[in-house]
């Protein structure tokens, strides 16, 4: 089984970037699912639209919330970590735990999400276009650095997202 690290906007996101995050689960469901555990770190904004859609198609979630969210009302069937950390902490946590790291789009979060990632030599997968500050990522692909410690791939849809991480485990 793979962890599959979710990072993602933690505001109001766009309605166009919600549709492609749910085909994007959709397409995974359907191909891999079996052989995923999501990683997300927390249960707001465009995570919760995710963790939402990925326990109706019955695969597993595990949530790492900040310490100042732990008392958030999660869905019971997500099995909840709490840390005792901070937002920053949470998010090296939850890109040295995991085995991909798949960034729906975001803002600093986000972007330190899929740098921690790169750093550790995950594989990372960035879903561009729909206006959020983590598309100025596009910039680094594939390498952020010349030690090009992994690969940044981008995804403009939901379904090559899917495809790709479908790849990976």
């Amino acid at each position: 089984m793979k962890i599959v690290a979710i990072a993602a906007y933690s505001g109001n996101p766009p309605p166009n970037l919600v549709e492609e995050v749910r085909k994007f689960v959709r397409y995974v469901a359907t191909r891999c699912g079996s052989s995923i555990t999501f990683l997300v770190g927390g249960y707001w904004g465009l995570m919760k639209y995710f963790v939402d859609e990925v326990l109706n198609h019955g695969m597993k979630v595990v949530i790492l919330p900040p310490i100042s969210r732990e008392d958030y009302d999660f869905p019971s069937e997500a099995i909840v970590l709490r840390l005792g950390v901070d937002y920053r902490v949470r998010s090296v946590f939850l890109a040295r735990a995991c085995d991909v790291l798949v960034a729906l789009g975001g803002a600093a979060g986000t972007m330190q999400e899929i740098f921690t990632a790169y750093c550790e030599g995950k594989p990372v997968a960035l879903l561009v276009g729909y206006g959020l500050d983590s598309d100025r990522l596009q910039q680094f692909v594939p390498c952020i650095d010349e030690r090009c410690t992994s690969r940044i791939e981008t995804f403009k849809n939901g379904e090559e997202l899917g495809r790709w991480l479908c790849s990976k485990v």
